[in-house]
């Protein structure tokens, strides 16, 4: 008797399997024929479900031919979100819009900007060029625009008539930043040879503020060791902070020129300082991929 009962409780169970195999290699189909859908017929099926729920309810359709939309028969699996689309769709929909928005601005002459504008008539004072070069020049400029690589023309926005300019020699080696005083009566100035200068606009001379050497570590007034790169004058102009190749933040004062403190923290270039506007702190930045906030009274 056991021996007659295990025989067909075996071909139950195998054929259980085979049921349960067909069925994942058909939702598996199913899945794949979804994915490959076009948004265009998941539009319809959405449609044609909102159309069936809402029963004699009149549902407007941006698509022209209604009638058949209705003979198509509907399958339940495309019935998703209008935003359920792949990264290639995606990426095919954002182009389409985007040449469709410059296309529109070309024909309308209406550019982002006034300097997008003369760039424009330029190109359509070209007479060789055609619609797919304009287009595509265009698509570049804004492209190079977005990436922070684009050069803008400013220099004849300004009204320079009547200026003199003054050259004043001091640095040994490349000036790297430098700061107005407040009455712009002085500027503070920091180079890759290490030192500081003080210039006086009214009178066209410079003071050394402080000297550095580089790579000598010996120095008795605190001075850089290495490439200063960045500068900035506080809001009362009382202190004056540097940093640069020799990871160490300096703040000086500017009526003694003498240094007022060291902040060792960082362990790459500090490339900008900057001072808040209530003096209570001094941010720097560095290639350590750090920000660092240092607090002034506590000086």
């Amino acid at each position: 008797k056991n021996t007659r009962m295990e025989k067909p409780s075996k071909e139950i169970a195998s054929r259980k399997r085979q049921v349960t195999r067909k069925l994942q290699s058909a939702i598996e189909k199913t899945k794949k024929t979804f994915n490959k859908a076009p948004r265009e017929q998941k539009k319809k099926a959405m449609n044609r479900r909102k159309r069936d729920d809402l029963g004699d309810e009149e549902i407007t359709s941006n698509d022209s031919n209604d009638e058949e939309e209705k003979k198509a028969p509907v399958d339940d699996f495309f019935i998703e979100d209008e935003d359920d689309e792949n990264e290639d769709e995606k990426k095919t929909r954002l182009a389409k819009e985007l040449l469709s928005k410059i296309n529109q601005d070309i024909d309308e002459e209406k550019m982002e900007d006034d300097e997008e504008d003369e760039f424009l008539k330029g190109l359509k004072s070209q007479h060789n060029i055609d619609r797919d070069e304009l287009l595509t020049s265009v698509l570049k400029r804004r492209a190079t625009d977005v990436r922070g690589k684009l050069h803008h023309s400013i220099a004849d926005k300004f009204d320079i008539k009547g200026c003199t300019t003054t050259f004043i020699k001091g640095h040994k080696k490349a000036i790297t930043d430098f700061v107005f005083t407040k009455d712009e009566s002085k500027i503070y100035s920091v180079s890759k040879d290490c030192c500081i200068l003080e210039w006086n606009l009214n009178d066209n001379t410079k003071v050394v503020f402080n000297k550095g050497k580089k790579h000598d570590r010996t120095l008795k007034d605190g001075g850089h060791f290495d490439e200063i790169l960045a500068c900035d004058l506080s809001r009362d102009q009382k202190l004056l902070a540097t940093g640069g190749k020799d990871r160490i933040l300096r703040v000086w004062r500017t009526d003694t020129r003498k240094l007022a403190a060291k902040f060792k923290g960082h362990v790459d270039t500090i490339t900008s300082v900057k001072f808040d506007n209530e003096n209570d702190n001094l941010y720097s930045v560095s290639s350590d991929m750090t920000l660092k906030i240092w607090n002034m009274r506590e000086m």
